[in-house]
């Protein structure tokens, strides 16, 4: 569980991103705490997995919006 952007938080910010009728996205991982693609164990699979699926999430977003 997130404790700096829990669930709650996480709903109204796709509310007011939805709002803006601009491109978002929001991808959610289990298992991984917030800010686990900057310190992360990376020795642990689930974390190295998620990670790594974050990069090419945000870069293929990039690649198509910008």
């Amino acid at each position: 569980i997130d404790t700096i952007f829990p669930t709650e938080l996480r709903h109204q910010s796709e509310e007011i991103l939805a709002k803006t009728k601009l491109p978002y996205q929001i991808n959610l991982f289990s298992g991984v705490e917030h800010g686990f693609s900057v310190r992360a164990d990376l020795s642990v699979k689930q974390n190295l997995y998620a990670k790594e699926q974050a990069f090419l999430q945000a870069a293929a977003w990039f690649d198509f919006y910008l």
